[in-house]
C-alpha cells in the first residue's frame, strides 16, 4: 500500500484523502454474504464513469472486506482525489456514502463518512494532504491505512477460484504528461 500511496502522491501534488466505511441497514446485513458485497462494490466502482459530478476527480482507492458480528458484511473505503480539483471533503465523502446508501444498496445501506470527525483524531491522516506533507502522510499510512490492517473483523477471502482478497486497490493512474510545474520540496516519502 505504501507504494501505491507514494505513486500517487508522485502524480499528484496533493490529495483529497476521504475515508468512508460502507455497509447495509440490519434486516439486509443479516441475508447478505461477502460475495454480495463485493458485487455491490464492485458495481459502486463501475459506476463512477458515468457518475462524473460525483468521482470525477477520484485518482484511486484502497477497500478492505471485513465482517463484524453486529454490522455484517462491510467495507472500508479509501477514496484519493486530485487535491487540485476539488476540496470539501466532509461534503463529497457524504455524496459518496448516499449514492451508496440509495443507489447501490437500494435504499438499503449505511455509511460513515471518518471525514465529518477528522477533528478527534490524535494523528490526522485524511482530508487535504500536499505532497510535501511528511507528518500527514505518515498518519495516512501508519494510522488510516494501518487500522484497515487490523485483524479483529478480518475475513479471509482469498479463494483462487473466484480470485477474491480482503484488502484491494486501484491501478495507478498513468501520467498523461511531464508538463508541470517543478516541486519545490521533496517528500521523504513519509
Amino acid at each position: 500500500m505504501r507504494s501505491y500511496v507514494d505513486g500517487l502522491f508522485n502524480l499528484y501534488s496533493k490529495l483529497l484523502v476521504l475515508r468512508v466505511d460502507l455497509s447495509y441497514k440490519r434486516d439486509r446485513a443479516s441475508v447478505i454474504d461477502i460475495a454480495d458485497l463485493k458485487k455491490d462494490v464492485n458495481r459502486f466502482l463501475g459506476n463512477r464513469r458515468s457518475k462524473t459530478s460525483i468521482f470525477n476527480s477520484m485518482v484511486g482507492y484502497i477497500l478492505k472486506y471485513e465482517y463484524g458480528s453486529d454490522k455484517g458484511p462491510h467495507c472500508h473505503a479509501i477514496f484519493f482525489l486530485d487535491g487540485n480539483l476539488v476540496r470539501h471533503d466532509e461534503y463529497i465523502a457524504d455524496l459518496i456514502g448516499q449514492y451508496w446508501s440509495d443507489v447501490i444498496a437500494r435504499g438499503d445501506g449505511l455509511y460513515y463518512n471518518c471525514n465529518r470527525s477528522k477533528h478527534q483524531y490524535s494523528h490526522l491522516g485524511i482530508g487535504m494532504i500536499a505532497y510535501w506533507d511528511d507528518a500527514k502522510r505518515h498518519s495516512l499510512l501508519e494510522h488510516v491505512i494501518g487500522y484497515l490492517d487490523k485483524t479483529e473483523q478480518s475475513i479471509e477471502m482469498m479463494d483462487d477460484e473466484k480470485g477474491w482478497r480482503s484488502f484491494t486497490r486501484g491501478v495507478l493512474p498513468v501520467r498523461e504528461s511531464a508538463a508541470g510545474r517543478p516541486r519545490l520540496y521533496q517528500s521523504n516519502g513519509a
